[in-house]
């Protein structure tokens, strides 16, 4: 805290095919039924924003310590956004509105579905959270090649930026996303307006069955982390993996 208001804010964008459980894990973060979930795809069109406050334990103290006229607690802005499908990159489903939403946040959050339900549709018609995966991962790269392309078609890309962009691009299609490419912190900052998505940090968020989450969470936490790793376009260095029942968590929220 300062003197006068101070306010942090990270955006966080939760992605994935449609129907895997984006609207109902945002719906338990937001606390409230605010996306729609339901059992067909692109339920989601137009992005539900929900803004959460990060408790802070030191914040009163500091704040009276730094004599501020008002506290303002960091917050962590969730984005659920429409569904990817392959080809989005080239505009296919809803991918164009899809890929803007995602390069004005800060991170991701990468949902997976890792249950059986004959109710619930499948894009696809079989549940493969790994194939699922590389489809979402896939388009992001594919994204991020054209979108670095066109920039370095322009005459005013030079400098810190160019030799940034010319690392990456190679890399991308190679299969390997921009955050792992060793980027300097001037590098980094050279190319943050471009909103590259694959420079984002992912935590992979595996969704699973209320009995699973319940009773097997040790063991299913363990296979996801081990498909994390055979992920393509991932990087099990960097990349999180959690487990959740978002269906259930939407309930007690």
């Amino acid at each position: 805290a300062t003197k006068g208001d101070l306010s942090t804010k990270i955006r966080v964008g939760i992605v994935g095919l449609p129907n895997v459980g984006k609207s109902s894990l945002f719906n338990a973060l937001a606390r409230r039924s605010q996306a729609q979930a339901e059992n067909f795809p692109f339920c989601t069109i137009e992005p539900n924003v929900a803004q959460i406050a990060i408790p802070d334990p030191y914040l009163e103290d500091l704040s009276k310590l730094a004599n501020s006229s008002k506290s303002i607690p960091a917050t962590m802005e969730f984005v659920d956004v429409a569904g990817l499908v392959a080809g989005a990159s080239k505009g296919q489903g809803l991918g164009n509105k899809f890929l803007a939403n995602i390069r004005e946040c800060e991170a991701i959050i990468h949902v997976v579905r890792n249950y059986e339900d004959r109710r619930v549709v499948h894009v696809a018609g079989a549940v493969d959270p790994v194939t699922d995966a590389e489809v979402v991962n896939n388009e992001l790269h594919q994204a991020d090649i054209a979108h670095i392309e066109r920039r370095l078609e322009k005459y005013n890309c030079k400098g810190t930026e160019r030799d940034a962009l010319d690392l990456i691009l190679p890399k991308l299609k190679e299969g390997i996303p921009a955050r792992s490419c060793g980027l300097s912190p001037a590098a980094v900052f050279s190319i943050k307006s471009l909103g590259l998505l694959t420079l984002k940090p992912v935590l992979y968020t595996f969704n699973v069955s209320r009995s699973t989450f319940l009773f097997e969470r040790t063991e299913a936490l363990e296979n996801a982390k081990a498909m994390v790793r055979n992920i393509r376009y991932s990087d099990t260095s960097l990349d999180l993996c959690a487990l959740v029942s978002a269906k259930m968590e939407a309930r007690m929220s």
